[in-house]
């Protein structure tokens, strides 16, 4: 493998990502919605899978989500809700299973939501009633976590759903508004640039909020 081909990939990804166009005000009126993706407690402030990185999230998130209330966008939140035999523990440690105060979204965001959808994967897209939902709109917004699984299983797959319907759904992702966890093998800064490459790649539209 060549390293300095490698290392100039990721210098150009990350000047690209720092340099994206912000998100206007516009863009948040009309036929728009936002999905929050598991800014709930399990992922941001208690459980075996609560980052530190998530909950830095919360107060950039909440400001956002504040201005689009204001806006009369549309918001929803995706919460991982599973059950306790739930099949993904074999590849992820238990986590918000159902019932718990893990699966709620966290107290700074949940004044904002106007629907909340479980999820028992890591792709939002096999929540029940998303689909129908998300066809309702010309633009859909996603925030939250984790930028590298969630956000980008739920972007991407969404984008090649809109593509199959014929469907000219605008997926935007403000990457100022997502992140990723630290762990053995998975470095945050690195997970979030590759994400960002795989969406921008599958015509997901990456912005910045602030």
């Amino acid at each position: 493998m060549d390293w300095n081909k490698v290392k100039a990939q990721l210098e150009g990804m990350e000047e690209t990502v720092a340099t994206l166009p912000a998100l206007t005000e516009e863009e948040l009126t009309g036929r728009t919605a936002v999905f929050t993706v598991d800014m709930n407690n399990g992922f941001a402030t208690e459980g075996a899978l609560a980052s530190p990185r998530t909950a830095a999230r919360i107060p950039d998130t909440a400001a956002f989500l504040a201005r689009c209330q204001a806006a009369g966008t549309d918001i929803y939140a995706i919460t991982d809700t599973h059950p306790a035999d739930c099949l993904e523990f074999a590849s992820y440690p238990p986590h918000c299973v159902e019932g718990t105060a893990e699966c709620e979204v966290v107290p700074a965001l949940s004044p904002f939501i106007c629907r909340t959808f479980p999820k028992n994967s890591t792709n939002a897209l096999f929540a029940p009633d998303i689909l129908p939902c998300c066809r309702g709109y010309d633009r859909v917004i996603i925030t939250g976590c984790c930028t590298d699984i969630c956000i980008q299983q739920f972007a991407v797959g969404l984008k090649a759903w809109a593509n199959q319907e014929n469907l000219p759904l605008d997926v935007v992702v403000p990457v100022d508004l997502c992140d990723t966890f630290d762990g053995p093998g998975h470095d945050a800064e690195l997970m979030n640039l590759m994400a960002f490459q795989l969406m921008a790649a599958a015509g997901v539209r990456l912005v910045r909020w602030s």
